[in-house]
């Protein structure tokens, strides 16, 4: 029972009774009197403090503990007998104790107070040393726990958290106030390996178990965790809690799946993408790469990437790792790779340096993109548009030779017939020698005339116009235009037999034949003209079909290039000396015209390409008139003739031309022609240049339709062949005849002569 204000109620005293009851006992057992002398201990009690007993009755109980505590000890019963008041009655509380040998130890100790006759106090001691050395253990090895920056967690066996590190407050948001005591489910753990039951498993077992769980934070926010948990078990062996280190991965992980994201779209790319060290030994490949270059990851990585580079580009790769190695960001560049079977591929690298997290550049990746089919179409396209300005130049250079080359030709041909005449009524040798040189000179603008006529074929190329062709016309044309590479090569030998019309475009044809005649002449060398010769051969075929061969005694194909032969853009010429799209063009030209090219070749004989063409439909084998209305036959006439063109040479040779045969009114300019058909004039033939400055030939149609109907009929038209397209337009929609020029004055004549009637 207890009194007020704290004091225990007298109880009997217990003489002997109590002394032998605390001589059995195995705690100290101090007694001491109400002013804190002691006066009995128990065997325990010397014992505990390797003391007599006669060493210690007598003593004040502060002969007990170290100097530092007996000031407050003895302050704290002077305060009880005061006031009767003690906060430590009936408490267990923990004391350092002193042996008699001056060794201090961890005590447990609890009070009580007797009161009969008199006060006295009994002080029931335990020696706790080792608990104490456990708990300090602990105590440190909680602290070095705190230094560790994983999450240190123990649970009791109802998985309440009993200790909270202070990894754990950082992982998860709840300080350790916050969290003792809390179920383990405030984690609200899912497992992302294994499950809860053999987490439970394995700690009934005594085993550790490992795994990741996804957890989430005070916060709300997930946390995905590497937990490694084991069991506590007490001295008898059993489970009393649960040892639980975790490990935040979640940067971990992500990183992890963010580079499984990016080597699945690397993997996924169509482009070659690879990395390499510094000293460019390749670490990765994707399968772009082994698409493109043909090497397997296998067999590639660890290699050097210099596999995959022509010699001739070894500098080129030594320098850009130069330059990235001393700080250049991202660089592009186009080149030529090799591929595992030794062909070449043309690519688009993108090099970009790969850092680590000092910035230091430690790598190489690389992004490389097969380009070929669209550097062959650039050089299509740059071809094509070089062909149309070489066509648009030849139209050009065409026009303007044609012009002063209608009236050369033209005087040449009446000083010839003038020289003629002279020599016939005054014959000498000074005119037979000018004669010659008139006729010399007439050759030569002929020569001209089809060089100009093969460059006006050429310029135009891109026009789809088929018409019945004689091939053997087409194939003198190319002859003429390739004489100048093949004279010095070879003889060129012509065997023309007999062989159908053809419905083609004679530009192409010529484009077809020119390519095969050049292609021969390179397969020659120079300088041996008498040993060497390119044949040119026409016949029919049993299927009514016109052939052409053309045959050199050149070097022949080798076997390795025959299967590439037609390919656009493969040449054996070396750089520069060729486009590789002159066999690709003729095979598309021949096969547009439902024809086909072949060829025979030995190496160190020569080589024969054979091309085959359907002969034309009976309707169209005869090539047709111009379409002109003509009046019905008659005897020939003295006809009217105008002659409108803005080169008055040209002009005059018209007129001399005509002159003998009709009268014949010149004018240089459109207007002047125009007022004079507008004053009455009427003419039976009008012959009139399509292209002039001021008022065009086609303008001068367009006026006389409004203005004298009936002479548009009579018009020619006279073209040097550089047509704007409305004035190839134009040519096409009406059914006037037209002279190209230079012209034959025979044809001249006899257009006109057919008007006359």
């Amino acid at each position: 029972m207890s009194g007020r204000d704290g004091e225990r109620a007298p109880r009997p005293s217990l003489a002997d009774p109590f002394h032998a009851l605390t001589e059995t006992a195995a705690d100290a057992v101090v007694t001491a009197s109400a002013d804190g002398v002691i006066s009995s201990v128990n065997a325990a009690a010397c014992a505990l403090f390797r003391r007599s007993a006669e060493t210690i009755v007598g003593q004040p109980l502060t002969v007990l503990l170290p100097e530092r505590f007996r000031q407050a000890h003895s302050a704290g019963l002077a305060r009880y007998l005061a006031t009767r008041e003690s906060h430590d009655l009936e408490k267990t509380i923990e004391l350092v104790g002193l042996r008699g040998d001056g060794i201090e130890f961890a005590i447990e100790l609890s009070l009580a107070i007797w009161a009969a006759d008199t006060t006295r106090f009994t002080v029931f001691i335990r020696d706790i040393t080792v608990r104490a050395q456990e708990r300090e253990a602990m105590r440190q090895h909680l602290g070095l726990l705190d230094n560790i920056s994983d999450a240190v967690i123990t649970f009791d066996a109802s998985l309440h958290v009993r200790s909270w590190s202070r990894g754990a407050a950082e992982l998860y948001g709840w300080t350790a106030a916050e969290a003792l005591g809390q179920h383990a489910s405030i984690l609200r753990s899912a497992y992302i390996t294994g499950s809860r039951e053999e987490l439970l498993h394995s700690l009934a077992a005594k085993r550790r178990w490992t795994g990741e769980l996804r957890q989430h934070r005070k916060d709300g926010r997930p946390v995905r965790c590497w937990v490694n948990a084991s069991a506590i078990h007490d001295d008898a062996g059993s489970v009393i809690g649960m040892l639980s280190i975790n490990r935040d991965i979640t940067e971990l992980r992500e990183a992890e799946e963010s580079t499984a994201r990016l080597a699945a779209v690397v993997e996924s790319c169509d482009d070659a993408v690879y990395s390499t060290t510094m000293d460019g030994v390749v670490e990765t490949w994707n399968g772009g790469a082994e698409r493109l270059y043909g090497y397997g990851a296998r067999e590639i990585i660890g290699r050097p990437v210099s596999v995959l580079v022509p010699t001739e580009r070894v500098d080129e790769l030594t320098q850009q790792i130069h330059l990235i190695r001393n700080g250049q960001g991202t660089s592009s560049l186009d080149t030529i790779r090799l591929r595992r079977d030794g062909g070449r591929v043309e690519v688009m690298l993108t090099l970009s340096p790969i850092r680590d997290r000092q910035a230091h550049t430690i790598g190489i990746s690389t992004i490389a993109r097969d380009v070929t089919d669209r550097r062959k179409l650039e050089r299509q396209v740059m071809l094509s548009g070089r062909m149309a300005s070489v066509g648009t130049l030849a139209a050009g250079v065409a026009h303007e030779i044609n012009n002063p080359l209608t009236y050369v030709i033209s005087n040449l041909d009446a000083l010839g017939q003038g020289l003629h005449e002279i020599e016939s009524d005054f014959p000498c040798e000074r005119v037979r020698e000018l004669d010659e040189l008139a006729t010399e000179a007439r050759e030569g603008a002929e020569r001209i005339r089809k060089i100009v006529r093969g460059m006006k074929t050429f310029s135009r190329a891109e026009e789809e116009r088929r018409s019945p062709v004689d091939v053997r016309s087409a194939l003198e044309l190319s002859i003429t235009l390739t004489y100048n590479q093949i004279k010095h090569r070879a003889r060129v030998v012509k065997d023309y037999g007999p062989c159908p019309i053809v419905d083609a475009d004679e530009s192409r044809l010529a484009q077809v034949f020119t390519n095969l005649l050049v292609n021969a002449a390179q397969a020659i060398p120079e300088g041996r003209t008498e040993r060497n010769e390119i044949q040119v051969v026409t016949r029919s075929d049993a299927a009514g079909r016109a052939i052409i061969e053309i045959r050199d005694t050149g070097s022949g194909i080798e076997d390795v290039h025959r299967a590439r032969l037609f390919d656009p853009f493969f040449t054996t010429k070396p750089v520069g000396s060729g486009t590789g799209l002159g066999l690709a063009i003729c095979h598309g030209i021949v096969t547009s015209h439902g024809g086909e090219i072949t060829y025979e070749t030995e190496v160190g004989k020569g080589t024969t390409f054979r091309v085959a063409l359907p002969g034309a439909s009976s309707s169209s084998e005869r090539v047709p008139v111009p379409r002109t209305k003509t009046p019905s036959e008659r005897p020939p006439r003295k006809g009217t003739v105008l002659i409108v063109d803005d080169e008055p040479a040209i002009a005059r040779a018209l007129a001399r031309i005509l002159g003998s045969a009709h009268d014949v009114t010149m004018f240089t300019n459109s207007r002047k022609a125009l007022a004079a058909i507008a004053s009455g004039q009427r003419f039976d033939a009008i012959l009139c240049d399509l292209m002039m400055p001021d008022v065009t030939g086609m303008e001068l149609h367009a006026q006389l339709t409004k203005l004298a109907p009936e002479q548009v009929d009579r018009m020619v038209f006279v073209t040097g062949g550089a047509f704007t397209p409305s004035g190839k337009h134009f040519l096409d929609s009406v059914p006037n005849a037209r002279v190209e020029k230079p012209f034959d004055a025979g044809t001249v004549r006899a257009l006109v002569r057919a008007l006359v009637r």
